[in-house]
């Protein structure tokens, strides 16, 4: 059939892509055939034919056998792309360590053993990993026949006048994922944002590039993904059944990022992905994302992605942005039951915040972080790696808090004091003990300038009073023991080279 509307794909970030095609079908035509189908894991279910335009009498399967042709990659492609022709001159490593250098014939290899005839009529069984060198009037490309694959017959009432037939199916081995970049200048407070799409395709062929790709940010329920649709996988009944009885959903995090059936590809992995064979399409999307459902489409138009490759498009064009400094740290004393006399450092993160002022929301991904300096003619110079981090979704308009590294300029240490007192109280049938808890916080800001720290407290009981004032504090949910677990955040604004001193009296209940 000839195709009249290329094909458009649906991409998740789960693993898996709608495919639309639509096909052509002349006046008085009785069937229409698909082989192969573009793709060989079509979902359980999920292969279909609209018919609205023509009748469907039924739809057959066919078998298909196809050769496929490459170009020679290593010695072993080389090897098999050249059997039964004459070798000038072949080298491999004997058993011993010595080089040998034959002159023959190639009568076979495959991935491991070559057959080799020498001109005196020898056969000799060589290791393909041996072999380092291979010269002659060699071939370059490598033919290899594929297994038989699914194809598809749909029989017509032959209609007076031509019509068309499409075609959905939705396909496992299809994903997509989100890579961010930005520059972070801080002698201006400036940060320059972009982003980019990697599209990874191990199951899809189509000929030609896709008329529109749109890549799906959210997360779709998908009941049948281990299970390849009857019409293109001819198991047997028995198998065919205990497949539909071992449920599997990739609509949950550890289906979309786990090691389950789409080879465990995860996003945090990505951040720097090249763009291979393919790639393409607008330099910004076709139309601005739209939401549909809780999913945001981003639309590409004529993507060239072959199947087993890679492709890259520009999600998020540069855009520069203003940022904000402050500084976090983060204190969990949720298990702590007495002072073993002790300062304890308290690590401090840098983080820079600013708004999403794109044209587009920023779905899931790693961020690499840069910081250059502009040279005197004008040249970038000096690029510096900063952090890699993530990207949450983000919509337009929405601030992002972004994790950088950890600072030496401002230091902290705490230290606990612990009291014990004579209340006590029975709670199912054991008594407990009221504890008093006083934390210290001494901070220290060594830099050269005034800064903004976020200092966050985790622990078990009641906070009763602080040194300074509290901007949050709310129980996170649970119990330690019989103490209901809670949180409070200090926004402090600390001098630069002031030292301060901050305490939290705590109160919490332990076993007599």
């Amino acid at each position: 059939m000839k195709k009249t509307i290329a094909s458009e794909l649906h991409c998740f970030k789960s693993g898996c892509a709608l495919l639309r095609q639509v096909f052509d079908v002349p006046a008085d035509a009785t069937e229409a055939s698909i082989a192969p189908l573009p793709t060989q894991s079509p979902i359980h279910g999920s292969l279909k034919f609209d018919g609205s335009t023509c009748q469907i009498v039924g739809v057959s399967t066919i078998k298909c056998e196809t050769n496929t042709a490459h170009r020679a990659r290593s010695i072993s492609d080389i090897l098999r792309a050249n059997a039964g022709k004459g070798i000038v001159e072949l080298h491999y490593a004997a058993a011993d360590g010595a080089i040998v250098a034959l002159e023959g014939q190639i009568v076979s290899a495959d991935g491991t053993v070559l057959v080799f005839e020498t001109h005196l009529r020898a056969l000799l069984a060589i290791p393909v990993a041996k072999v380092d060198h291979v010269k002659g009037a060699l071939a370059a490309v490598v033919s290899e026949s594929t297994p038989p694959a699914a194809g598809i017959v749909v029989k017509l009432n032959p209609q007076p006048k031509p019509t068309f037939l499409e075609l959905n199916v939705l396909s496992t081995d299809v994903t997509w994922t989100a890579s961010y970049h930005i520059n972070y200048d801080e002698s201006r407070m400036i940060v320059v944002f972009s982003g980019d799409a990697c599209i990874m395709n191990d199951a899809i062929a189509i000929d030609g590039a896709f008329d529109h790709v749109k890549l799906m940010a959210g997360n779709s329920n998908i009941e049948m993904a281990h299970i390849v649709d009857p019409m293109a996988n001819r198991d047997n009944v028995a198998e065919f059944l205990a497949k539909v009885a071992s449920k599997n959903s990739v609509g949950s995090p550890a289906g979309m990022f786990g090691a389950g059936a789409f080879g465990g590809t995860s996003l945090y992995g990505m951040s720097q992905m090249p763009a291979a064979a393919g790639g393409g399409g607008t330099q910004q999307p076709v139309e601005a994302p739209a939401s549909v459902n809780d999913l945001y489409v981003y639309t590409f138009s004529n993507v060239l992605i072959p199947k087993n490759e890679r492709a890259m498009v520009p999600l998020v064009a540069p855009i520069a942005m203003p940022f904000t400094d402050h500084y976090d740290a983060e204190v969990d004393v949720t298990h702590s039951t007495g002072s073993d006399g002790a300062s304890h450092h308290v690590p401090v993160w840098h983080f820079i915040k600013f708004k999403n002022l794109s044209s587009v929301p920023w779905t899931t991904g790693p961020i690499l972080v840069t910081e250059t300096e502009a040279a005197a003619n004008g040249h970038l110079a000096n690029k510096q790696l900063i952090c890699q981090s993530l990207v949450p979704f983000t919509p337009v308009g929405a601030d992002l808090d972004l994790k950088l590294t950890q600072t030496l300029g401002i230091q902290i240490s705490k230290s606990e004091a612990w009291s014990s007192t004579t209340q006590t109280q029975l709670i199912d049938r054991n008594t407990y003990k009221k504890h008093c808890c006083r934390l210290y916080f001494t901070i220290k800001n060594q830099k050269a300038l005034p800064v903004h720290l976020r200092l966050k407290v985790h622990f078990a009981g009641d906070c009763v009073k602080a040194s300074a004032l509290i901007s949050k504090n709310f129980e996170k949910g649970g119990r330690n023991g019989v103490n209901l677990l809670r949180i409070v955040e200090f926004d402090l604004m600390l001098p630069s080279g002031q030292i301060q001193i901050v305490t939290l009296d705590l109160e919490l209940w332990l076993y007599a």
